[in-house]
């Protein structure tokens, strides 16, 4: 490794020599943690910031005070989604505590941040090992000794330590935060930006095929080594570390990458292993067959795996979203109950477990769902600007709270609802984006028959003209039903089997509407209307002295099934 300590050090990157100054000082802490610990309960009592260091938790879930901590944890406190000035004070703080001078940074520029939610590099007492908080010392104290004295004893040393640091539960990516922290000249930051940026604008790829995730202390060593040979290159946009997560940044909220969408198109995606930058809220609406669910499953990619997939419908609930009660066999055989997560619940507490990393939760027929019994109190905590506010949930009684890392995706069939009825809770909390019928996806918009050509494009729009005077826009009928056909017996499959059916439950049967948007009143010919309208002998009903107006009465309606095989009557539709 390019050693940087007598470089000159640029403005933007004066919280460097504090940041260096205090992890040497926090090392000689590492064997007489101790004062660390009672320091920490002195200053929580007038630093409200610092309280959560201050609380463990027993197997019965009972708050016990915090016996030890490890260096990342404790510089986390001020690296964490926070005011600027509480930063400041906050270091300065704990500076004073483990005996240093310098002053503590007024600007964080280039430093990647972890999760207010996830601030711990391990878990409560009665989930950890007995070693792991000391594994983490034991890679603090190699990090620095490997970047004082490079020399084969020092790089296994570290090696090992990191390897098995990273086994550690709750320490993941965010271990190579912590060495940046401690040594920003010497080593690599791998937080969402950091990988977007390393590979969307410098061409590595972070993880070599095969390998697991994080990256292996080899890898993070190697990756390391070819980014300071791409330093050397004046071709290169950055230089050092601390350049490259300042550029970081910028690269992932670059109007590129965080464009607002417009009414016309669908919002740019996130990428998967982005774990910054802000939530999205989306809600893609539109009449049946526009490619909604369709949506939903391609985001699943954006995601790679790390998504929930549900349905909204009438009995879904607050149980199975977030959490409830569900019966267990005991030893006994008798019936007990246990609360068990939901898909919601389950998502975020991955989320809080990779802070670097983003997670989704799809919602197909979100409008179908009493939104109230299925959120209940975490309504609130999906808003943006509500992210890791804490609430205690109804059965368990945890604390917990929606991770910034986590994206909200919903579909809404506006025929089953109208937008104008939809709940206010996620009117205000949701972006919406239309998805509209499209003739102009249609990959075949031509089917070739005997009688002539079939424009399905201009067959589909005439259709949609008409149901918007007819009935409204969120009613019309979506291209998706006309994707794929291949040839004049499959459009005749979609209009019987889906097409008619439709427009029936659109219409509740009324049939002259019908046969309005099929073009039937104004097909000469009775064997080109799918629908036919015949007029009632009132005279037979009714006898000569009805009074009856024949124009006023109902008239009789049938479905011509001849219809459906003359390729003239769909031409009839739009000429």
């Amino acid at each position: 490794m390019t050693h940087h300590g007598n470089q000159a050090m640029p403005e933007q990157f004066a919280w460097i020599e504090f940041y260096e100054a205090f992890a040497r000082k926090l090392l000689e802490h590492r064997h007489n943690r101790a004062p660390l610990i009672e320091g920490l309960r002195t200053l929580a009592k007038t630093q409200p910031l610092l309280t959560y260091l201050t609380n463990d938790e027993n197997p019965a879930k009972t708050r016990i005070a915090l016996a030890d901590i490890c260096p990342f944890t404790l510089m986390g406190s001020f690296n964490r989604s926070l005011k600027d000035e509480n930063r400041t004070t906050i270091a300065g703080e704990l500076a004073k505590m483990i005996g240093i001078n310098n002053a503590p940074p007024t600007s964080f520029e280039g430093i990647p941040t972890i999760s207010n939610q996830n601030s711990w590099f391990f878990s409560y007492a009665y989930l950890r090992k007995p070693d792991d908080i000391e594994n983490l010392w034991r890679v603090f104290e190699a990090s620095i000794n490997f970047a004082d004295d490079e020399n084969d004893a020092t790089r296994n040393e570290f090696i090992e330590a990191y390897n098995a640091a990273i086994q550690i539960r709750y320490t993941s990516w965010n271990l190579s935060q912590g060495l940046y922290w401690a040594l920003p000249w010497h080593y690599l930051p791998l937080d969402g930006q950091s990988r977007n940026y390393i590979k969307g604008k410098l061409g590595i790829q972070i993880l070599k095929q095969g390998q697991g995730t994080p990256c292996s202390a080899e890898r993070y060593l190697q990756l390391i080594e070819d980014l300071e040979k791409k330093f050397a290159s004046d071709q290169c946009p950055v230089h050092d570390f601390p350049s490259l997560s300042a550029a970081a940044w910028n690269f992932v909220r670059s109007p590129m990458q965080q464009a607002a969408p417009t009414q016309q198109a669908a919002p740019t995606q996130t990428p998967a292993n982005q774990g910054s930058g802000e939530c999205r809220n989306v809600i893609y609406y539109g009449p049946p067959g526009t490619g909604k669910t369709h949506k939903l499953n391609a985001i699943k990619r954006d995601y790679e795996g790390r998504y929930s997939f549900v349905t909204f419908h009438q009995s879904y609930g607050y149980e199975e979203f977030i959490e409830g009660l569900r019966p267990k066999n005991t030893e006994t055989g008798e019936v007990a109950y246990e609360v068990r997560p939901g898909a919601f619940k389950k998502l975020c507490q991955e989320a809080h477990d990779n802070p670097g990393q983003r997670f989704a939760i799809l919602i197909d027929e979100i409008n179908r769902g009493n939104i109230s019994k299925i959120f209940g109190e975490l309504i609130t905590l999906i808003e943006p600007d509500k992210r890791g506010m804490e609430v205690e949930l109804a059965y368990s009684g945890e604390k917990f709270s929606v991770p910034a890392n986590v994206d909200i995706y919903g579909t809404m069939n506006t025929a089953d609802r109208s937008l104008a009825l939809l709940d206010t809770a996620l009117r205000r909390r949701f972006e919406f984006v239309p998805l509209l019928p499209d003739a102009s996806k249609l990959a075949e918009p031509e089917i070739q028959t005997e009688a002539g050509v079939i424009d399905v494009r201009q067959m589909l729009k005439r259709i949609n003209e008409r149901i918007e005077v007819l009935y409204d826009r969120e009613h019309c009928i979506g291209h998706a039903y006309f994707i794929g056909l291949k040839d004049f017996a499959s459009l005749k499959a979609v209009f019987q089997k889906k097409i008619l059916p439709l427009l029936e439950e659109y219409f509740f049967e009324d049939w002259h509407k019908i046969r309005l948007v099929l073009g039937d009143n104004q097909k000469k010919e009775e064997a080109l209307q799918f629908v036919h309208a015949e007029k009632q002998d009132l005279s037979a009903l009714f006898g000569s002295d009805h009074g009856l107006d024949d124009d006023t009465t109902r008239r009789r309606y049938s479905v011509q099934e001849s219809a459906f095989d003359n390729p003239a009557a769909y031409i009839g539709i739009y000429q």
